[in-house]
């Protein structure tokens, strides 16, 4: 964790703006990005909570991954209930 001042110092090089309300370095908590950063930060975040091997992770996610593309290529219930 980087100590407050340096965060501010950092970021106010790119914004001015976060010497105005420093108690809020950032203006926005959520932002868009690519699959690979997302699994990057869930992973890290994940494993920091509940100690799990970045390894035994990706096994489960490979498996989610299986089982999604699995029940995409089935019909679904609600179409062959409604027919």
């Amino acid at each position: 964790m980087l100590r407050p001042d340096l965060l501010l110092d950092a970021i106010g090089a790119h914004d001015p703006a976060v010497f105005e309300c420093p108690e809020r370095p950032f203006p926005f908590v959520h932002a868009p990005s690519g699959p690979g950063v997302y699994l990057a930060h869930f992973t890290a975040a994940f494993r920091s909570e509940f100690g799990i091997s970045p390894g035994r992770l990706r096994a489960r996610v490979h498996s989610a991954r299986q089982l999604s593309s699995w029940l995409a290529s089935r019909p679904s219930p609600l179409s062959t209930a409604i027919s």
